[in-house]
């Protein structure tokens, strides 16, 4: 049998809705018609989107699913404090008993990197900066060196900030 998978970012149409219990359904419902994998996105600023937090999400659905793989897609490093991210990814990994891909990137939004209070302009580096950090920390966590290196994957490493609906 090949792998399926979906990308999940709830873009809610009406804003007196929510959509976020109704993907983690719609998840749960589609392992049960033969989907792999999951990729679930995050923005913090977004107002037409509902997950601020992949990692929340993810234990959402991993606390239901059985074997459906959940992809953090993506982890924008710089909105992260890395320490707190290894210990948060080790305790989601454990709940996932191994169903666990982790994605990262330096981010788009210019409205999220000022709701965390940094320049957007300097994404790129702080990014990179983060990225080498991480590695480190990920090498030196029993629980997250175990990962199969196929497991993390990241996006769009870029010198420029960028263009997003809102830059």
């Amino acid at each position: 049998m090949s792998d399926l998978g979906l990308f999940v970012i709830p873009i809610k149409v009406d804003n007196s809705i929510s959509t976020y219990n109704d993907y983690i359904d719609f998840l749960v419902e589609a392992e049960r018609y033969g989907y792999t994998h999951a990729y679930i996105g995050e923005h913090l600023t977004d107002k037409k989107e509902d997950i601020q937090s992949s990692l929340i999400f993810a234990s959402a659905v991993l606390a239901r699913t059985k074997k459906m793989n959940l992809c953090l897609c993506v982890l924008p490093l710089p909105h992260y404090e890395i320490n707190l991210l290894i210990k948060q990814l080790e305790d989601l990994y454990l709940l996932s008993k191994g169903r666990l891909q982790i994605g990262f990137s330096q981010g788009a939004l210019k409205s999220d990197a000022e709701y965390l209070n940094f320049n957007h302009n300097e994404r790129s580096k702080i990014f990179s900066h983060k990225l080498e950090d991480f590695m480190i920390k990920v090498n030196d966590s029993e629980i997250l060196k175990k990962m199969p290196l196929n497991n993390f994957f990241s996006t769009l490493l870029s010198p420029f900030p960028t263009r997003a609906s809102n830059l």
